[in-house]
């Protein structure tokens, strides 16, 4: 049981995963990707003068309940027992086109807060 409890603490981390794919990143944590509102990365941080964010649209359903967030790149999503992240993309920026959603590839972390 010790074990368990110790296990239940620690982060977790799911990598590349895809638009539409239901991704458990935890226990009662599942967490899919339907759209992305908005991608304004830059190829180049020297020449960038857009707002170079990555903004989702998902489903959270988390201990039995379900809601719709727009999850920025690197802004924690504060949940009852910890927060989720939206931790990385292993898709590069693209400048004068469109990504398709199918080349999406997003990394997610959950990292539940330390217990008293």
């Amino acid at each position: 049981m010790f074990a368990t409890l110790l296990l239940a603490a620690l982060p977790s981390y799911i990598a590349d995963t895809a638009i539409f794919e239901r991704v458990e990143v935890a226990d009662e944590l599942v967490v899919t990707t339907f759209g992305v509102i908005e991608d304004s990365r830059c190829n180049s941080p020297r020449l960038c003068f857009d707002d170079d964010r990555l903004i989702v649209a998902a489903i959270v359903r988390y201990q039995g309940r379900e809601r719709e967030y727009a999850i920025e790149l690197g802004a924690p999503i504060y949940l009852d027992d910890g927060v989720l992240l939206l931790a990385g993309t292993a898709t590069p920026p693209r400048e004068g086109g469109a990504i398709h959603l199918k080349d999406y590839r997003l990394d997610w972390a959950f990292e539940p807060y330390a217990e008293e």
